[in-house]
């Protein structure tokens, strides 16, 4: 499967504090298990994620909400899974009925920096093998392949999130809304038959780009992409009354420099177009 996307340097990593776990640091990360609150507040930020309005149509449609402990995968989706020969699939969605909940079981050994980010566009086997009539879309990891992928978005628990984390980020906007976002901003792009997506689809796209935002230094397809994503997450915050939209001190210190240069391109944005729809589609334009 790979590595999750995770935003915070390693260095950063070492530098969290001991004492949330003490000497039982691993056997907490090796042996973690969802509660059934890590599950409810997974639900409820899947549900507001497609009530909000701030994505279109297209990025949930079939998008699958993912979490996972140190057994199971646990997947909110509109969608459907069943087992295979390899993969058990459980249905624990109950009298759920905006979505499903599936509970796949893996044999993974994640670690601390797993459960320290989330991530998007990512090719899990426990998910990609056991999803009925899905619709799929060319992974931009690997295009010359010409594979596709679910669209997913890997997300850890709340609690264990929050225990490495602290109170530094918001888990319903910084982590789901913002991998969300990535999934949006990846299809609006024509991606070529080989090599690197580029961050604009023509020179005089990045030209006006450029112009609009008053920028001089050239800006690569990461920062875009993080811009993009810090676009959705602070209107989501907006929409859901957080007194507070800009991160603080502590949690700019753990983002790595494509999130720093997304981070303050989504302000500029913010400046130059305060309505989020006009915003949205000025950035969109640009993208195709």
């Amino acid at each position: 499967m790979g590595r999750f996307c995770i935003f915070w340097y390693d260095k950063e990593m070492e530098q969290l504090p001991k004492e949330n776990f003490g000497e039982t640091e691993e056997a907490y990360f090796k042996s973690y298990e969802m509660g059934e609150d890590d599950k409810e507040v997974l639900l409820e930020s899947a549900k507001t994620l497609f009530s909000l309005g701030v994505l279109g149509k297209e990025t949930l449609d079939d998008l699958r909400i993912a979490s996972f402990d140190s057994k199971n995968f646990y997947v909110i989706t509109k969608g459907e899974h069943q087992s295979t020969d390899e993969f058990k699939v459980e249905d624990a969605s109950q009298n759920e009925k905006d979505f499903h909940i599936y509970c796949i079981g893996h044999g993974k050994n994640f670690r601390k920096r797993d459960y320290a980010g989330a991530g998007a566009w990512y090719e899990v086997p426990e998910l990609e093998e056991t999803a009925l009539n899905a619709k799929k879309v060319p992974n931009p990891k690997v295009l010359e392949n010409k594979e596709k992928i679910l669209k997913a978005i890997l997300i850890p628990p709340k609690e264990v999130f929050e225990r490495i984390h602290g109170s530094r980020f918001e888990y319903d906007t910084d982590l789901v809304f913002h991998e969300a976002g990535h999934i949006e901003e990846m299809l609006l792009r024509d991606w070529p038959n080989e090599g690197e997506i580029p961050a604009f689809p023509s020179e005089k796209q990045r030209r006006e780009f450029m112009k609009t935002l008053d920028i001089t230094q050239d800006i690569d397809r990461a920062t875009i992409g993080e811009m993009y994503a810090m676009m959705i997450d602070r209107e989501a915050k907006r929409q859901l009354g957080f007194e507070h939209i800009d991160m603080d001190d502590e949690a700019q210190k753990m983002i790595d420099s494509s999130h720093k240069k997304g981070y303050l391109l989504a302000k500029a944005l913010e400046e130059k177009y305060p309505d989020f729809i006009e915003r949205k589609k000025w950035i969109q334009s640009l993208m195709k």
